[in-house]
């Protein structure tokens, strides 16, 4: 069959049954190159999961419009930019409140670490994707939000306060 275009058939001939994987992840290589498809998982897994590489720029839009962050969207999305690994800090920073009480740079070390382990989508199923209302991770807004500890109940997740009376006696506040 003669092939009109051009591309990837420099001799004008599709030879069938010649396929080889080299030529398959060269152009795949191409296609993601500059972490482009780390950015497209990033997409699926944080703005909408039919993301496409022509959509990537969008998805960073749609992610920082909603993500739990102390920036406006615009500073977020400049932030991101073309780069996955910023993106990915962003990410971490927007889901610290499952810290528990690790330091901040201790939470963004781990958090990506993770990343780089078991994927972006491992950590959004255990975290949630960072945006505001994502309720993976409780974020109390007052001190109403907390309750105390039922005496009986000793493995409900949460965060107790306690504090010391002058006495060396620890008294537990809230849950």
């Amino acid at each position: 069959r003669e092939n009109k275009g051009s591309g990837f058939c420099p001799d004008a001939y599709i030879a069938t049954g010649l396929a080889t994987t080299e030529h398959a992840e060269a152009v795949h290589d191409k296609c993601f190159e500059g972490g482009q498809e780390q950015s497209l998982q990033y997409c699926k897994a944080l703005a909408y999961k039919s993301c496409s590489p022509s959509q990537v720029d969008r998805g960073v839009e749609v992610w920082c419009s909603a993500a739990s962050l102390s920036m406006t969207a615009e500073e977020c999305a400049k932030k991101i930019g073309n780069d996955a690994a910023r993106w990915g800090e962003l990410y971490c920073e927007s889901i610290s409140s499952c810290r528990g009480d690790m330091s901040k740079q201790d939470w963004a070390r781990q958090c990506k670490a993770e990343i780089t382990a078991s994927g972006i989508e491992s950590l959004v199923s255990n975290y949630g994707t960072g945006k505001l209302g994502d309720k993976k991770c409780k974020v109390c807004g007052t001190m109403d939000d907390y309750k105390k500890r039922d005496a009986n109940d000793q493995c409900t997740p949460g965060i107790a306060i306690e504090y010391q009376d002058g006495t060396e006696n620890w008294h537990e506040l809230f849950f």
